[in-house]
């Protein structure tokens, strides 16, 4: 009896597909889902962007050897933007530590597309790291001398509960508001 259990152990351990594969594969999905949304309506796109986001589910499970995959596809400059997009959020939803690092490099990268680098910070802020990583990755980021509003933004989440050892860049950044910012802007000085 234990041989049998141990046979079928082994089938199913041998049948388990490589992380990096299923990453290629998923990733291979959402890129064709995204690139034909062109000429299509806002309720097929829509459809379409579901379907792309459903995908993740087959991903998250995999964590730590689909953090890899997930940031070099991220980082990718010549895969489509939404698709580079999903990559980030599904590297986010891994909530491995180890995707903090290709996190981090996608919030830094000024070349990337600021929904690219949205994504990054606020899979960065969800992931079980220790506080002082969490602080100097969105620190550093504050550092930049323009951030675009919405990642401004998610960058300033965590650093409202986090702080910073050096106030400078969040001097900076209220001082950019004037003297009487309103609305938006009160909110996020």
């Amino acid at each position: 009896m234990h041989a049998l259990v141990l046979s079928a152990f082994f089938v199913v351990c041998a049948r388990a597909e490589d992380p990096a594969a299923v990453v290629a594969r998923v990733l291979d999905r959402v890129e064709k889902l995204t690139t034909s949304q062109a000429g299509k309506d806002a309720r097929e796109i829509a459809e379409m962007d579901r379907k792309a986001e459903a995908l993740g589910r087959e991903i998250s499970p995999l964590g730590r050897p689909a953090a890899v995959s997930l940031g070099s596809y991220a980082r990718d400059q010549k895969r489509p933007p939404k698709a580079r997009l999903l990559a980030t959020v599904f590297l986010g939803l891994t909530r491995d530590p180890e995707a903090s690092s290709a996190l981090t490099a996608l919030l830094l990268d000024e070349e990337q597309d600021p929904e690219v680098r949205s994504a990054a910070a606020q899979g960065l802020a969800a992931l079980d790291l220790p506080l002082d990583d969490k602080r100097t990755s969105f620190c550093r980021a504050l550092e930049r001398q323009v951030l675009p509003r919405d990642l401004l933004e998610d960058v300033l989440i965590p650093v409202e509960r986090l702080g910073c050892v050096d106030p400078a860049p969040l001097e900076r950044i209220a001082r950019a508001f004037g003297p009487r910012p309103r609305d938006r802007d009160l909110a996020t000085a």
